[in-house]
């Protein structure tokens, strides 16, 4: 239940009523993953900080190796905000873009 209530926090999801929040966390489960990938790498997002500021701000860094942060933050908006289905092209397109920043961390 602790853990879930991260996720909720990480996922901007508080704010919804609790019979929505399971289902939109699955549907995000992308987004925690980058999160949690990140944050062992050692790039931890300030909680006064944006999503999509954080991500721009580590592209502006090294943009090869944080566009595709960009990226899945970007489609973390399209489905947690702009309420668009985690369909199989957004599911396929996140898997690979988690490959690639994974790939990235730990290839420096």
């Amino acid at each position: 239940q602790r853990q879930f209530r991260k996720r909720a926090r990480v996922l901007n999801l508080t704010a919804l009523p609790a019979s929505e929040r399971r289902a939109m966390a699955q549907q995000l489960a992308f987004y925690t993953q980058m999160h949690d990938l990140l944050t062992r790498h050692g790039f931890t997002r300030p909680d006064w900080q944006h999503p999509l500021a954080f991500a721009r701000q580590l592209a502006q860094q090294d943009q090869r190796r944080f566009e595709p942060a960009v990226a899945l933050t970007r489609l973390f908006y399209e489905v947690r905000f702009g309420r668009q289905p985690m369909d199989e092209q957004r599911r396929r397109d996140a898997q690979a873009r988690l490959a690639e920043l994974r790939s990235n961390l730990t290839t420096g």
